[in-house]
């Protein structure tokens, strides 16, 4: 019997050494459920005057008609105001996407993105239709409530750029880069370097040089569609960037990554992680030298494809699952459908370990065509 308590006291003990890590919610809330069809929540930011700023649209994929949404919160993410800023497409065949983000050195920032397509249908313009697009930076010196150009990205004509709402990474060489992505859909130009990649700026974010494709197809006949991205920047420089694919069934797109440890001038062959099946994915480096935590909307989640979920590596290399968003108790903690964990984001909390996401959630009881408002968490990291 001795013995017998021993070795649970032995394995209760380890199992306290060795706990996994895990996150668990500080707070929720609905950020917006007054816009029918809200989602494709792209951006989120703190500004100088320490108010959030979240970033959102109206339809799916930034579709013909689709406006860009800012609302504020003035009380770190409990509550948030109406709709401040209303961004509209010139035309009926014209969407508008992007997001908030902070640059490297805390300024905030915008990336407004215009997809010019060819009609006004959804399902024709977006899966038959060719598309086109334009993406600007701006910078704003009023906590947001009006936003200077910067840039504009360079991209060939007849392309559909997109960028991770303009979530900009600080390397260690002291370049900022944005990871995008860009795919021909007409005057394809026979030598540019379509695909997933980054853009740069060695100026702190003034000016950004031409797209670098990182993600190299192994058979350019057997494409793997590389597209939305995201990195880990380690101490010693090394970055690590994942990548979504498109070419197989849905539950079977895992990550691709690619490594560089000369701040971006090469980089490995793609590698297929064979985890993670996730859409729009974000990382951020914990406090504490903790590692990195990803979010993504995870497309082999059960019960529903799409639940937005947690991911923790201690080096950038490999994640682990650790938790899931904390839906709303009327959405049952799950989504409704799987209309919700395309799009979201994720930025540091007041304090440490902690972070702020928003995503969006399925609502049976909203107007629209998918019934979809944005929710927030206010999440702590525990090691």
């Amino acid at each position: 019997m001795k013995i017998r308590r021993f070795q649970l006291a032995l394995l209760f003990s380890s199992s306290l050494i060795f706990a996994a890590p895990s996150i668990k919610l500080v707070y929720s809330t609905v950020v917006n459920d007054t816009i029918p069809d809200a989602h494709g929540c792209a951006g989120l930011a703190i500004a100088p005057n320490g108010d959030y700023l979240a970033a959102f649209n109206d339809r799916c994929d930034a579709g013909p008609g689709s406006s860009l949404y800012l609302v504020r919160s003035a009380d770190q993410g409990r509550t948030w105001g109406t709709p401040e800023i209303c961004i509209k497409p010139d035309s009926k065949t014209e969407g508008v996407a992007g997001g908030v983000f902070n640059y490297p050195d805390g300024t905030l920032g915008m990336a407004k993105t215009r997809i010019f397509y060819d009609c006004e249908d959804q399902n024709k313009a977006i899966y038959h239709g060719n598309r086109d697009s334009a993406v600007e930076l701006y910078v704003s010196h009023d906590n947001g409530k009006t936003f200077q150009f910067l840039d504009a990205l360079k991209k060939p004509s007849g392309a559909l750029l997109a960028t991770m709402g303009g979530v900009t990474t600080a390397l260690a060489n002291g370049d900022w880069v944005i990871n995008a992505f860009i795919y021909p859909y007409a005057n394809r130009e026979p030598d540019y370097p379509y695909g997933s990649g980054l853009y740069r700026s060695t100026d702190k974010g003034k000016t950004w040089g031409s797209f670098e494709r990182i993600f190299r197809e192994p058979d350019p006949k057997k494409p793997f569609n590389f597209n939305e991205s995201a990195c880990a920047v380690g101490n010693d420089g090394t970055i690590v960037v994942f990548a979504r694919i498109d070419s197989r069934p849905m539950k079977e797109c895992s990550h691709f990554r690619v490594i560089s440890r000369d701040h971006g001038k090469t980089w490995t062959m793609p590698e297929d992680t064979g985890r993670i099946c996730g859409d729009y994915p974000r990382i951020i480096k914990l406090d504490d030298n903790q590692g990195f935590l990803m979010v993504c909307g995870y497309r082999a989640a059960l019960p529903v494809l799409g639940t937005v979920t947690f991911f923790h590596s201690p080096d950038g290399m490999e994640f682990t699952e650790i938790g899931r968003a904390f839906y709303q108790p009327d959405n049952r903690h799950v989504p409704a459908n799987s209309a919700t964990g395309g799009v979201q984001s994720i930025m540091h909390g007041p304090e440490k370990n902690q972070f702020y996401v928003i995503f969006y959630a399925h609502d049976p009881k909203l107007p629209g065509k998918h019934r979809l408002r944005i929710e927030g968490n206010m999440i702590e990291f525990i090691p």
